[in-house]
């Protein structure tokens, strides 16, 4: 028996990727579809995050975005050449 008094070590969620319970502090993502090109550096640098479409526009595939991802995000932000991409708490 583990410390937690559980079978199973625990976990955190808010630690854990993907997120699991909900109840952590999450974000949002969102792509400006307008501006966004297709360049895929928010894929290179969060693929876990974020993938690029048949139609060369970058989709969010994790919603919300566990709190654990948030510093791969901000980079992505920052990188995007069109500045397609911001984050809403």
């Amino acid at each position: 028996m583990q410390p937690n008094g559980r079978d199973r070590p625990f976990r955190d969620p808010c630690l854990t990727y993907p997120s699991g319970g909900g109840s952590c502090r999450a974000m949002r993502v969102v792509v400006d579809l307008e501006l966004c090109e297709g360049n895929a550096v928010c894929a290179s640098v969060a693929p876990e995050i974020f993938v690029v479409g048949d139609d060369d526009l970058a989709r969010v595939k994790l919603e919300p975005v566990p709190e654990a991802l948030r510093a791969k995000v901000e980079v992505a932000v920052r990188r995007c050449p069109r500045q397609a991409l911001a984050i809403k708490e």
